[in-house]
């Protein structure tokens, strides 16, 4: 019962590591519990730090309606405002 016990306990640890990585926590979890922990730990591991928020070097704020554009993006796809890349 322990082996159990154990095994959930380092399956939500894993579960949890992956929600800091911003992947998806529930997935590392169920997948930790049936596999192994150390399986998902070491797939966590490997996929890495998920890093796809916005930055001033990809993105811009449209002028319109301020919301987040690619930079190279020649009109806004939030209202239609025409863009000039940069």
């Amino acid at each position: 019962m322990e082996i159990i016990a154990a095994w959930a306990f380092f399956a939500a640890l894993v579960g949890y590591m992956a929600a800091t990585f911003n992947r998806s926590g529930f997935l590392y979890f169920v997948l930790s519990l049936i596999l192994s922990p150390v399986v998902g730990l070491i797939v966590l591991l490997i996929s890495g730090k998920k890093t796809d928020k916005p930055t001033p070097a990809t993105h811009v704020k449209c002028p319109e309606c301020r919301e987040l554009v690619l930079k190279d993006a020649s009109k806004c796809k939030h209202c239609g405002c025409a863009l000039v890349p940069q």
